[in-house]
């Protein structure tokens, strides 16, 4: 089930994200984008495995993916601005929860060291979004001015962001915990199948979502010069 749950989360959340754009603009993927991030940072692959056979997978994979498709989103309707806005309080709200969470299980359970790692655990992943999403941002527009496909600039800068992201925040975890335990090669695994299953279906269904607006923003136009055409000959008839 663990496979097929993933595929669920990642259809559901790329539609909320689809429906969202169209219905409240860059508000919505700012609000959507830091639900993202900090459900990402929460419902971590460490903490809520889905077993799968040898795979090990988590809903982290493709939330964290959904709020760098919301920058990258935003960067490509040049609204860039708005997208390290995006990433600046995404990163901030992180940090805010660390911080809450740390004095929760501090005043539950007391100082472990469960407790410090959690906390050290989300500082490491706000770093690793910081460095991935601000030498990421400004590709978009780059490619875009070399005339590339705007599907392929998405996938291709969302999955940049996810490597170098994993680089330094799995890196991080390495150094501090002395190396990867043995089920490390399928959880990263894991990982990465649940981020481009992600990619895909957002792809997908980017694609569908702007062929029905323009099917709909094209009849409204044929509607409006019908209307128009209805009118002027109303008023020569009139004369």
């Amino acid at each position: 089930m663990g496979f097929w749950l993933i595929l669920i989360v990642c259809i559901f959340c790329f539609v909320l994200l689809f429906i969202v754009k169209h219905l409240f603009g860059s508000n919505g993927l700012i609000t959507l984008g830091i639900g993202g991030i900090v459900g990402s940072n929460v419902y971590h692959i460490i903490d809520y495995p889905i077993t799968d056979g040898n795979f090990i997978f988590g809903i982290d994979s493709v939330i964290y993916t959904l709020f760098l498709s919301c920058v990258i989103l935003l960067v490509l309707e040049n609204q860039t601005k708005i997208a390290y806005l995006l990433m600046y309080s995404g990163i901030g709200a992180v940090l805010f929860n660390a911080v809450l969470q740390f004095c929760a299980s501090w005043g539950s359970t007391g100082i472990e060291s469960g407790v410090i790692y959690g906390l050290l655990s989300n500082f490491l992943s706000a770093f690793a979004t910081f460095v991935a999403v601000f030498l990421i941002l400004k590709l978009p527009q780059k490619l875009q001015q070399k005339n590339w496909n705007k599907y392929l600039i998405f996938i291709l800068c969302v999955l940049l962001a996810s490597l170098i992201n994993s680089l330094i925040y799995y890196g991080g975890l390495a150094v501090f915990e002395g190396g990867f335990d043995a089920s490390f090669g399928w959880t990263l695994l894991s990982s990465y199948i649940g981020k481009i299953l992600s990619i895909a279906v957002a792809v997908v269904l980017w694609l569908i979502s702007n062929s029905i607006y323009k099917k709909k923003s094209l009849n409204k136009e044929k509607k409006q010069e019908e209307n128009s055409i209805e009118k002027t000959k109303t008023e020569k008839e009139s004369k």
